[in-house]
């Protein structure tokens, strides 16, 4: 009830749109886009760090009163610089968090939202211990490309990162360098949670699906910060895996019966929990949450739950 009142409370005048060049701290300037809400803040804010065109979809954050800052890696779009393949997005993700926190319109709260690449920009930018940060929700992202993308079980999987190459580049503006992680030397040990879970300090809540290209990733990435993270991060880790693929989509003509949890329906709550101090019902949720699959077809049948 009080979660129900806090949203028809909120102020519905139109949000306000500005675009920035953020400066990191080599000199390289970012494209950034702000959404400010109405009312004079300062705002909690949401942070989305992507390699894809921005279109300003700010997730029904804005309406309730937070910010969202949408900014463009280095290299792509408008923002300066070269893209090095996520090899700056941990001192990149960083400074965006602590400029955020630097403006007057910021309360110095951040939250860090994302799916996929977005998604492992989020987990690098907590990997950098930035102290403004204060929850995260990633969604179908890895944080170790070497062990569970480019070689998962010693392996090279080829399906997946010769797709990348030769397919997929018009989602990006060219040249795009697509992540190809052959050799496990610094640079992919600069990226690997594993070396940097202690500077993880804030709750995340982790979401993949059983057909996920990055599956093992998240539940490593989940494990990793859970039982290795900082004090706050520390047993404040949630992990949903639903049976779905990237992107939420099923395989093939499979239909799973039953519910599973929405990442429409939980992020606000997430970060309304953590940013605000609203009871959303989110720390009482079981710490892994799992789609049991059984047979599409019996509904009845076991699984499917």
């Amino acid at each position: 009830m009080k979660y129900a009142l806090f949203v028809l409370s909120a102020i519905l005048a139109s949000a306000q749109l500005k675009h920035e060049m953020v400066p990191m701290r080599d000199g390289v300037k970012l494209s950034t886009f702000i959404t400010l809400p109405p009312g004079k803040g300062p705002f909690p804010t949401i942070l989305v760090r992507t390699p894809y065109e921005i279109r300003n979809q700010r997730n029904g954050f804005v309406d309730v009163g937070y910010a969202v800052v949408e900014q463009n890696f280095r290299g792509l779009f408008k923002s300066e610089g070269k893209w090095p393949v996520f090899g700056a997005e941990m001192n990149d993700g960083y400074d965006a968090v602590e400029w955020i926190a630097e403006q007057p319109w910021s309360n110095g709260k951040v939250g860090i939202l994302g799916g996929s690449a977005p998604g492992m920009a989020a987990l690098l930018a907590m990997m950098s211990g930035a102290p403004h940060l204060t929850a995260g929700f990633i969604q179908v992202a890895h944080a170790d490309p070497y062990h569970t993308v480019t070689y998962p079980g010693g392996v090279y999987q080829a399906g997946l990162m010769d797709s990348w190459v030769k397919a997929r580049g018009a989602e990006i503006p060219p040249p795009f360098p697509r992540p190809i992680f052959r050799r496990f030397d610094d640079e992919y040990k600069r990226q690997t949670i594993g070396n940097f879970a202690s500077n993880v300090k804030i709750p995340v809540l982790h979401q993949s699906g059983w057909f996920d290209i990055f599956t093992q990733g998240s539940i490593d990435a989940f494990n990793t910060i859970q039982k290795f993270g900082s004090e706050k991060a520390k047993g404040n880790q949630k992990l949903i895996v639903h049976p779905r693929g990237h992107g939420g989509k099923l395989p093939g003509e499979l239909q799973w019966p039953g519910e599973f949890p929405n990442a429409d329906s939980l992020h606000r709550k997430w970060f309304d929990y953590w940013m605000r101090d609203i009871d959303t019902g989110v720390r009482a949720m079981p710490a892994v949450q799992y789609y049991v699959m059984g047979d599409p077809r019996a509904p009845q049948g076991p699984g499917n739950t």
